[in-house]
């Protein structure tokens, strides 16, 4: 469990070459995901509860997800 660091909102429970499973504790919030090279790579609005993001597209590496100013780093 990854939580995005300082927001007790929204958290990585898990994730894997094909999703994201994330959940928003709060309202709904965007979230993106960048690749290392700045690039954003996929956007998704969160609603209130569980989500996944499908990221069975990207290539393998490190991201950065981002909801409003918080971000984590995650591997695929």
């Amino acid at each position: 469990e990854y939580v995005v660091e300082g927001s007790d909102e929204v958290m990585l429970l898990a994730g894997n070459s094909d999703i994201l499973v994330l959940r928003n504790g709060g309202n709904e919030i965007y979230t993106y995901i960048y690749a290392m090279n700045g690039d954003m790579v996929k956007s998704a609005m969160l609603s209130h509860g569980d989500n996944t993001i499908d990221v069975s597209m990207l290539p393998n590496g490190i991201y950065l997800l981002r909801c409003g100013n918080k971000a984590i780093k995650f591997k695929i």
